[in-house]
């Protein structure tokens, strides 16, 4: 990110039960840019709740230009999103853990892949205020852990057991394939596929390409001297040509575009790979 930009941001990992749910709490402020464009978010392979505190974002799809609402669920995107701030930023969301919305009566992750919802889709109960009592919260970190407090309170029930360990397999990108997984689990992968769409909304073959998509994000991010195809055998990929074609789907444009033109926006969501597990059958 650039030293000089004015853009704040934080994370909070959460612990106790909402750490089953939620991967990361994070907030995001920063002041009116009149040449603001559209920049694009991209897919994970988790759905999200945010709340936005300030101007209103706008979503570009196709030539379609929409209003955002001021609370929203994101389901998980099938390819990038464009947005763009109207006026000042300041919003804080909650990244679920893919599997995190399991189980939560209104709601049906068949349903929302590919969608964005009103936030009271998931949270009909949410106390009023709630949008002016997180702005009261100027520190991004307090905020963060007041989201936190707010969710762990009982709008967010507790997750009664584990995501199946084949699926979090998946989901961090510590294998290479869906029958990899499904045979660590002692399962056939068409029971795999069963539970991930009960757990999570999406097959498990897309999980493998999204884990492998977010590895080489944050590698284009931080190691901007390595070679695009260092980069494609350290995220997992077959070959340089496997890579640019996955890139592609997922962020719409090359690595070497995308490489080139990382907004502070874009940058602030993308991971450190410190994190990352090495990638499956391969050094890091």
């Amino acid at each position: 990110m650039n030293p000089t930009s004015e853009l704040e941001y934080a994370e909070y990992r959460p612990i106790g039960p909402l750490a089953l749910r939620g991967r990361c709490i994070w907030s995001l402020r920063a002041p009116a840019n009149p040449n603001a464009g559209f920049e694009p978010v991209f897919p994970d392979g988790c759905m999200e709740l945010v709340f936005n505190l300030a101007d209103q974002f706008e979503r570009a799809e196709g030539n379609t230009v929409e209003p955002q609402e001021r609370t929203l669920l994101v389901g998980q995107l099938r390819g990038p999103v464009r947005i763009r701030p109207t006026g000042v930023t300041d919003i804080v969301g909650i990244r679920f853990q893919p599997w995190g919305l399991w189980r939560m009566s209104l709601v049906d992750p068949n349903e929302l892949f590919g969608r964005t919802v009103p936030g009271d889709v998931l949270a009909p109960n949410l106390p009023g205020g709630i949008l002016s009592a997180l702005a009261e919260v100027h520190c991004l970190e307090e905020r963060c852990r007041f989201l936190a407090r707010i969710l762990a309170s009982g709008l967010l029930p507790a997750l009664c057991e584990p995501p199946p360990a084949a699926l979090v397999a998946l989901a961090e990108g510590r294998v290479r394939s869906v029958s990899e997984a499904a045979g660590l689990a002692g399962i056939t992968p068409r029971h795999l596929e069963r539970l991930s769409s009960q757990w999570i909304g999406m097959p498990p073959h897309e999980l493998v390409r999204l884990a492998r998509f977010q590895r080489a994000l944050r590698r284009l991010r931080h190691r901007p001297s390595h070679p695009l195809s260092r980069i494609a055998l350290e995220s997992g990929f077959s070959d340089q040509a496997h890579f640019t074609r996955d890139f592609g789907r997922f962020a719409g444009v090359t690595p070497s575009a995308f490489r080139a033109s990382i907004s502070d926006l874009t940058a602030s969501f993308i991971g450190n790979p410190e994190r990352d597990a090495p990638a499956p059958g391969l050094g890091d």
